[in-house]
């Protein structure tokens, strides 16, 4: 009995030392706030608790949730640390439960790493509750030897986890409400654009229609708040100047901008919106704003409007000299005297310029949208094209040239040349493809006239030579012949045959002339002819051109009919007219050649073929140069072009009559004149021609031409000087003394700058020289008269 009376007296001792500790540690904490308080407790709880370790922490979010302590005692001083939340003994706590372990605590929570760094065996933590239920902290004790009563330090925890709780939730709310007066100086005072509130006293009513609601929000509305930026949109220098300023002193309702905006908040019903406003500064500068406002609308009662307006003048400025200088640039693009596109890298047009539309007849419905390449490329270039295009957005970025031909809608095909180059936005990332391009379809025309001009060119060099060669052979044999019928009696029987061989020199000096009016050595004589006889002349020649399996038929007027045009060039036309209509006849047909007296003013040359015919779109191009609806490489297009020029120039006029299907028939009519004066008796009648005893220089690089020439002349009585050029023709200068050189005769092929420096020669010295250039062939009698005529010119 005594002993149990003497045991419940030790426990009321340790009882009321424990309750004199606690009243302690309560007097000494009460008076505590914030950290202080935190430190204070945990101090004085590691005392009387004989805790090695005691603490008080927060629940923290973040990438991992985490215990940060507000106040930690560990070995007699205060320390602060935090730790990762998962696996460590505070864990229950988080989820409201108390955690209590009396021994092997490290076994128990082996990812705790402070258990394990204070080599604790013991903890009692319990949690800290806030005013809806939930743990935001916790107070923990940490011993390093096992516990044999966990009760104590448990209940003594409880009895000031409430007020721990207190402090934890006051402070968390002191910071909240200390992070949202930051946000607001950050949000609202420190912004920018201008943040304002209006009150109204009384309030507006909802129901009211909208013209009176309008003049109840400036008449009964003032500032209630705004930040600096909304006080110098104002004009005022702080925000103090507008609190409490009624809304009628700020802006007039007459003005259109502020009452514009009220109006549209009042249809918007005062839900959320925004408008653009253009009011006038103080300085008269127009002013744009953008204006967001919504209400606080209760009962019908318009009790506040909260809004935001930023100044947005220099945008609008920004925008405004951005579209001047689209509109700039997009005129240039129109009109430049180029195509423009802008298209995806896969062909897709984005824009395009007017300049499309004219030389292709494409329209903007027709393109907008669609893909150019396979829209007005030809099949056969599209990946050609498409390769090029592509190149031109390759790393490094530039520009790609290149050519291809263009269709239009009507699949007429032009020569476009491209210049390409990516457009890339501040990243480097393509996002379009700009694509100029020029009209080279007349360069092109041009660049094949001067291919087929260089091929003619050399054709004609060499046939010019062949024929200038012929001609110097014929020449001979015709001079010679001449010569011979002079001195042969019309009664002879060799006569007749000198005749012949003349006859068949002069048909070979015809087919030389045709052949220097292909290679353009040719002058052009113009002269009274028959063009009946140069057809019947040529037939020969039309049929070898023809083929076999062209029936060639002619009809040609039985009464000459005479125009004046040079030989050749008729010639020409005949030879352009019958190829074509052979080209138009591939299987075979007919191919009529006629003349007729039309009438008294013009005589008719038709050549009609019973071939593949034209349409009238293609008639409508016949005579354009470069024209053709032959294969490439098979035609120029400069043979009825060239038709078409002798014919005008000639005075005269050309009918077409074709249709698909039933042939073509081309009429040309020239001019009709009178014929040539008569010529009189026949060569072997004629009066012997004139000679004379001139002194006349004879230059011919031609030996036997020139020997012959030289021969006729002296025959004729002429005292003859001969050299085989124009250097050599001045060696006779020193002999012949003051002696007058009459006529000076030159062959055609003599080379010019010699020609020129005898030409200066000789007007230095015998001024009343004359000049005749040597026609070949020539007969005896020509080339008398030919001399005769220039000696007596005046």
């Amino acid at each position: 009995m005594a002993h149990r009376i003497q045991s419940e007296h030790r426990s009321d001792v340790k009882l009321g030392a424990l309750n004199r500790q606690l009243t302690q540690i309560a007097s000494r904490v009460s008076a505590a706030i914030g950290s202080d308080f935190f430190r204070s407790m945990t101090e004085h709880l590691a005392k009387v608790l004989a805790a090695d370790c005691v603490y008080i922490g927060e629940f923290v979010g973040g990438h991992t949730e985490r215990v940060k302590t507000l106040a930690a005692w560990r070995e007699n001083q205060s320390e602060n640390f935090s730790f990762e939340l998962a696996g460590s003994a505070a864990l229950p706590i988080a989820l409201g439960k108390p955690s209590i372990c009396k021994s092997r605590a490290q076994v128990r929570f082996p990812s705790d790493s402070l258990l394990q760094k204070w080599d604790a065996h013991a903890c009692v933590g319990i949690p800290l509750m806030n005013s809806r239920d939930l743990p935001a902290g916790l107070i923990m004790t940490v011993y390093r030897k096992p516990l044999h009563d966990i009760n104590a330090p448990r209940e003594i925890l409880e009895i000031f986890a409430p007020r721990a709780a207190d402090e934890l939730e006051r402070r968390q709310q002191e910071e909240l409400l200390r992070g949202s007066e930051q946000r607001y100086r950050a949000f609202v005072e420190d912004n920018s654009d201008g943040m304002w509130r209006i009150e109204f006293e009384p309030p507006v009513s909802t129901t009211l229609n909208e013209r009176e609601q309008l003049e109840a929000i400036y008449r009964d509305g003032h500032i209630a708040e705004c930040n600096l930026a909304m006080a110098r949109q104002l004009g005022a220098e702080s925000p103090e100047h507008l609190v409490g300023m009624p809304l009628k002193d700020i802006g007039p309702l007459s003005s259109p901008a502020v009452r514009n905006a009220t109006i549209y908040a009042i249809r918007a019903g005062y839900r959320f919106n925004t408008v653009e406003t253009s009011p006038d500064a103080s300085d008269g500068k127009r002013r744009y704003m953008l204006r967001t406002q919504w209400g606080i609308v209760e009962n019908n009662l318009l009790r506040r409007l909260w809004g935001s307006t930023r100044d947005i003048t220099e945008l609008k400025q920004f925008e405004k000299a951005l579209d001047e200088a689209e509109q700039k640039f997009s005129g240039l693009l129109q009109n430049l005297p180029l195509i423009v596109m802008i298209a995806q890298p896969s062909g897709d047009v984005e824009f395009w310029n007017d300049r499309l539309s004219r030389p292709t007849g494409w329209k903007s419905s027709d393109v907008d949208g669609r893909n150019w390449i396979d829209l007005m490329i030809p099949a056969a270039e599209r990946a050609r094209v498409r390769a090029a295009l592509q190149a031109a957005v390759v790393e490094p970025p530039r520009p790609v040239h290149f050519q291809s031909p263009f269709l239009g809608p009507d699949g007429e095909r032009r020569w476009i040349a491209w210049d390409s180059t990516s457009l890339r936005d501040a990243e480097g990332t393509t996002f379009s493809v700009a694509i100029v391009g020029c009209d080279i379809t007349e360069f092109k025309a041009l660049e094949a006239q001067f291919h087929q001009a260089q091929k003619l060119e050399h054709i004609g060099r060499m046939t010019g030579g062949i024929a200038h060669d012929f001609n110097n052979l014929l020449t001979v044999v015709m001079g010679h012949t001449g010569v011979l019928l002079d001195k042969t009696p019309g009664s002879d029987a060799a006569r007749s045959f000198l005749l012949q061989i003349l006859g068949a020199a002069e048909k070979g000096a015809a087919l030389t002339e045709r052949l220097f009016t292909f290679s353009r050595h040719r002058v052009l004589r113009p002269e009274i002819l028959d063009p009946g006889g140069l057809i019947a002349d040529d037939l020969h020649m039309i049929r070898h051109l023809a083929g076999d399996r062209i029936n060639v038929v002619s009809h040609l007027d039985d009464s000459p009919a005479f125009v004046h045009a040079d030989a050749g060039q008729v010639h020409q036309i005949l030879l352009n007219l019958v190829v074509n209509a052979r080209d138009a006849m591939q299987s075979g047909g007919t191919l009529t050649i006629s003349t007729s007296n039309a009438d008294s003013r013009y005589v008719q040359i038709a050549v009609a073929d019973t071939g593949t015919g034209m349409t009238d779109e293609v008639r409508s191009h016949l005579f354009e140069p470069f024209y053709t609806t032959k294969a490439e490489g098979k035609g120029t297009g400069l043979g009825l072009s060239m038709v078409y020029g002798i014919v005008q120039q000639s005075g005269g006029h050309i009918e077409v009559d074709t249709n698909p299907g039933t042939g073509t028939s081309i009429r040309i009519f020239l001019p009709q004149v009178q014929p040539p004066p008569s010529s009189g008796l026949a060569a072997d009648a004629a009066d012997a021609p004139a000679g004379g005893t001139e002194t006349i220089l004879l230059i011919e690089d031609q030996p036997d031409v020139r020997t012959l020439a030289a021969g006729i002349l002296r025959d004729l009585g002429y005292r003859v000087l001969e050299a085989q050029n124009p250097i050599q023709s001045l060696q006779w200068v020193p002999d012949l003394g003051g002696d007058p050189v009459h006529l000076v005769v030159i062959g055609l092929a003599m080379p010019n700058p010699s020609v020129e420096q005898l030409a200066r020669t000789f007007a230095e010295s015998r001024s009343a020289t004359r000049v005749l250039w040597l026609q070949k062939p020539f007969t005896r009698e020509s080339l008398a008269t030919a001399v005769r005529e220039s000696l007596d010119r005046q």
